[in-house]
């Protein structure tokens, strides 16, 4: 494998972007709190033509995203994948709850970060095998961090990027009480 440090396009390896957002951008109907947001729409395509892009991947639930329409207008069915486990494969894949609520007064949440681990590694191996050369992953912002630096320890190159717009969501959020 090439050394990941080489920037130029013959000895570069497989390169990728990890776009992290709040799940309530990615244009789920289905998800809590959704809401259309024509600037993700607009950071999705730009990445993927700037950044030429030839493999989308997603975590989301199993409803069609913003994400999966612009992957198949971009560039073509089967240049897209939802690399979740589905909720009803979870448990059969040694994945329990991944998302605890607070247990004080306090708005804290937990994450077992080992059901988190497992999910992640999954993801990698999806993406990796069905990127040609340049692909790009959306998932919670919260992984954005460690699914870059999973593919980095790889020996790929990877670049980190968040989408979370703190104002929408604070509006959806007054609107929702």
């Amino acid at each position: 494998m090439s050394n990941p440090t080489h920037d130029t396009p013959d000895e570069a390896s497989k390169f990728f972007v990890v776009l992290g957002v709040d799940h309530r951008v990615q244009g789920d109907k289905d998800h809590p709190g959704s809401f259309d947001d024509p600037v993700y729409r607009d950071i999705v395509r730009e990445i993927i033509s700037n950044d030429h892009i030839d493999f989308v991947a997603e975590e989301c639930n199993h409803d069609t995203t913003d994400a999966e329409k612009i992957a198949d207008e971009s560039l073509g069915a089967g240049h897209y994948s939802n690399v979740d486990i589905l909720m009803k494969d979870r448990a059969n894949c040694g994945i329990g709850e991944t998302f605890l609520p607070p247990r004080s007064n306090f708005p804290v949440t937990g994450y077992p970060m080992a059901f988190h681990q497992t999910r992640e590694k999954k993801w990698v191996e999806k993406l990796v095998e069905r990127t040609s050369t340049r692909g790009l992953l959306i998932c919670g912002f919260v992984h954005a961090f460690s699914v870059s630096f999973r593919l980095m320890a790889l020996g790929f190159k990877a670049e980190a990027r968040t989408y979370i717009p703190w104002e929408k969501l604070s509006r959806k959020n007054l609107q929702l009480k």
